[in-house]
């Protein structure tokens, strides 16, 4: 293996990597968004509430 070979490769395993570690980073922050509410649980003035699946939003919805 040539130097040449050696950058391009590293340069592939290193995008590859940063990649993953993005979108496992970016699924994380997904999941756990709904998992603590930002609001303090004010259901009337969220902007998240049509996909809100905490329960004090669900029984909100199903209150409106």
């Amino acid at each position: 293996m040539d130097r040449r070979e050696f950058l391009k490769k590293g340069g592939r395993w290193i995008t590859l990597s940063g990649l993953l570690a993005m979108s496992g980073i970016m699924l994380y922050r997904r999941n756990s968004e709904m998992i603590n509410c930002k609001y303090n649980f004010l259901c009337g003035n969220c902007k998240q509430l049509k996909t809100c699946k905490l329960p004090e939003g669900m029984s909100y919805k199903a209150k409106r």
